[in-house]
């Protein structure tokens, strides 16, 4: 055996021992996380959502079940989230919640999120949990409009709104501008790489989010990246958020309460934080302005010794059974607040 070819195989072995050694400390640090850290995989099973040819999500698939970031999940006829096996029982009246991945609960048992809370503190009322994974504004108009058509009995809605809603109705029918410049392209390419390792690994690897989360700050990146969307004029911002205010118009008309919740985002409510709250404030005096009466939950969240704790690990807005307590609070405070009027 030549030296050229012994060096080669000491080389391979070396590699081949290595990639090993990597395995296997891959192996323990993801079976550290499973055991002994709380984290949640982002996924939700595909089964469990309808998608458009388009790839939007469309809503719940209604008697369905499956698994949304590691906890199991299922839907009445409607599509509205429910506990395993549950029945709605005569009642005086309904609450129609309304949201996205917040209201609907992900990572949460549904006993422990808000709407669970509230099921169980008001056995009088009827709660339809209407939150789907990825809605926004333009959804919550056909939530409202498909919930009132089909059921009589709803007297309150509550709308959570999230910094991310911020997304007008052309948003679903309007391509996408495209840049052909070289440094576009690859910015794009760079961008779609790590959204796919993203959706490749998140799903799949605890490790994975232990380490993004401690590294690159993902709920920060998304706050950013949700306040640039709202980076528009005065008259581009109401065209957005008018709907929610035609919503207001017609459940009026109907008798019915109406009322939105603002959330902040994680990130919003770090010590070192040092930009505010104005995002929320903006929607707020919009809101208010239009007769639409807001609840706004941070001051709960900003009286805990660490708010970080009332989020999924590594999360921008998701709550964690601690935050959804903290909604809850504000919820039933509300409900059971002596001035009844709207």
């Amino acid at each position: 055996m030549s030296k050229g070819d012994l060096r080669w195989k000491q080389k391979l072995l070396a590699f081949t021992m290595s990639s090993i050694l990597v395995l296997v400390l891959l192996g323990a640090g993801e079976l550290f996380c499973r055991i002994f850290l709380d984290i949640n995989l982002r996924k939700t099973s595909r089964e469990f959502v309808t998608i458009s040819d388009r790839g939007f999500v469309t809503g719940n698939e209604p008697n369905a079940k499956g698994i949304s970031f590691g906890v199991p999940v299922f839907s009445d006829e409607n599509g509205f989230r429910v506990p395993a096996g549950y029945s709605y029982q005569p009642a005086d009246e309904a609450i129609l919640l309304v949201g996205d991945s917040v209201t609907f609960g992900v990572g949460v048992p549904e006993e422990a999120t808000f709407a669970g809370r509230l099921r169980t503190a008001l056995p009088a009322a009827r709660i339809y949990n209407s939150g789907v994974i990825g809605f926004a504004i333009p959804d919550y108009v056909r939530t409202v409009e498909k919930a009132l058509s089909e059921k009589g009995d709803i007297k309150k809605v509550y709308l959570f709104y999230c910094l991310n809603d911020f997304q007008a109705p052309d948003v679903y029918t309007k391509p996408t501008p495209s840049d052909t410049s070289l440094w576009k392209s690859v910015k794009r390419a760079v961008a779609n790489g790590f959204i796919w390792v993203n959706e490749f690994f998140g799903p799949r690897s605890k490790l994975y989010v232990f380490l993004t989360g401690m590294t690159i700050d993902p709920s920060r990146q998304y706050y950013l990246s949700d306040i640039r969307n709202m980076d528009v004029d005065d008259a581009r911002f109401e065209e957005v958020m008018r709907p929610l205010v035609e919503i207001g118009r017609g459940l009026e008309q109907r008798g019915i309460g109406y009322t939105i919740v603002l959330s902040p985002y994680e990130v919003q409510l770090r010590r070192s934080f040092s930009d505010g709250f104005e995002p929320q404030e903006r929607v707020r005096r919009f809101l208010n302005a239009n007769g639409i009466r807001t609840l706004d939950t941070r001051e709960r969240f900003q009286k805990l010794a660490d708010p970080s704790q009332a989020f999924l690990f590594a999360d921008p807005m998701h709550l964690s059974p601690a935050g959804h307590e903290l909604v809850y609070e504000t919820l039933i405070e509300d409900l059971n607040r002596p001035d009844k009027t709207e």
